[in-house]
Formats: C-alpha cells, structure tokens, sequence
C-alpha cells in the first residue's frame, strides 16, 4: 500500500508499511510513494516498526547506505528525534551524526533536523541547507504549536523551500515538542493584558498539548519515518 504520513503531532504510517518500506530498500526496488496528511497525533499499526528494525538488520553489506542525521536542537527535543532515526537505520553505516557542524561530504542520504523559529526552521539550519549540493534529504522537526493541520502543512513548505532544487527532499516529519517554563509564563502575562483573548488562549493550550513531546509513540514514529525514507 502507499506510505500514508501524518504530520504534525506525529505521523500515522499504514500497517505493515515499514517493514514493506524496508523490503523494497533491500531488494533496491522503488518504494510507493509518500503521501503526508496533516492532523493532531500519530499511531503506528502493532509490531510495524519492531518488524522494520529486525528488517534493517538483514541488510547484506551491498545494501548498506551511508547516512547523515545532523541536527539543531534548542531545548533537546530535535535531538531526541534525531537519536530515534538513528535508531531506525540500523543496518547502515552513519558517517555524521550530531550538530551541523558535522561532515556529511560522503552520505547518501542525509536527515536534517529542527526547531521550529518563528514559523521555519532555525537560522543555522536554513544555512546548512542552502549549502547542500545534488544530495537526497529527509527533513524532521520539532514545534511547540499543532492544534491546525494547516500550521504543520505550511511548516512542511517552508522548510522545503530552504532546500535547493539540485536536491532531492525524499519526505518531511514533524512532532510536537515541549517549551521551556518562560514561554507559558510570558502568555499568561499577556493573557492577564488582554483577557479572553482567543490568540493567546489557544497558545496556552498549545503549549500544555506538547508538555508530554516527544513521548514513545513520537519516538516510535521518528524510527518508522527513518525506514520509509531509506527504502526511497
């Protein structure tokens, strides 16, 4: 079946689609296409992404891709999504992983992560993309705000469009992530400035929907992700 992706709270993946993703990377036939929808959380089908890392284990050293995962994280919630990837290209060679500073010369496929800045991706990694030449590129993200499944479609095109098109942008992942204490603290501030104010409630409730981000099942969905993208 085709690969289905939520995105924003999470990505919802079709049953059996990872290990299915990961067949067809083995045998380097053409994995179906990505199609992403944007909603409010993410579940994956019982025992997909389990049976997509035993997968990633039976790759033969011909199979094998060099991989990037560079990333910037703020609060450490990008770099928790970034360890998950890791965790779902098992049975490829990581040649980069960490801060952008990274060498990512020699990869195959590089996954790029973010916070989100002020509706795009953050400064440095918008740089770091911009610097990137005939290379296939898998983007994730965290955001503190997704209660609009256009809010996380316009995201997707942002961070697109930082890329330039000699590149290739297999997929985009997104997740909620948590914000630190200050950012609450500033709205009920300005709440007490403008009472009822529906902006500024809706930024409240935004930001107590991703306390709990990245939590397993985003993690979970991190590593189901990585698997869709290397079977492309």
């Amino acid at each position: 079946p085709p690969i289905q992706c939520r995105v924003s709270c999470g990505t919802r993946y079709a049953p059996n689609q990872a290990g299915a993703a990961l067949g067809a990377s083995r045998g380097r036939g053409q994995a179906p296409p990505l199609q992403r929808r944007v909603s409010c959380g993410t579940r994956y089908a019982p025992n997909q992404v389990g049976a997509a890392l035993v997968a990633a284990r039976r790759f033969s050293e011909e199979d094998m891709m060099k991989i990037a995962i560079v990333y910037a994280s703020e609060t450490g919630n990008t770099a928790q999504i970034a360890q998950a990837i890791r965790e779902g290209c098992q049975g490829h060679e990581i040649v980069a992983f960490g801060p952008l500073s990274r060498d990512v010369g020699e990869a195959e496929l590089i996954f790029v992560g973010s916070w989100t800045d002020k509706g795009t991706c953050a400064p440095v990694v918008k740089e770091f993309l911009q610097g990137l030449h005939g290379k296939r590129v898998a983007l994730f993200c965290t955001a503190g705000f997704g209660l609009s499944e256009m809010y996380f479609a316009s995201l997707s095109d942002r961070f697109r469009a930082e890329v330039p098109e000699e590149n290739q942008v297999l997929g985009t992942w997104f997740c909620p992530g948590r914000m630190p204490p200050a950012v609450r603290a500033r709205y009920e501030a300005q709440l007490k400035e403008k009472p009822g104010d529906a902006r500024l409630e809706n930024m409240l409730r935004a930001y107590d929907q991703a306390l709990s981000h990245p939590d397993g099942t985003d993690l979970a969905d991190a590593r189901a992700f990585a698997a869709a993208m290397l079977a492309k």
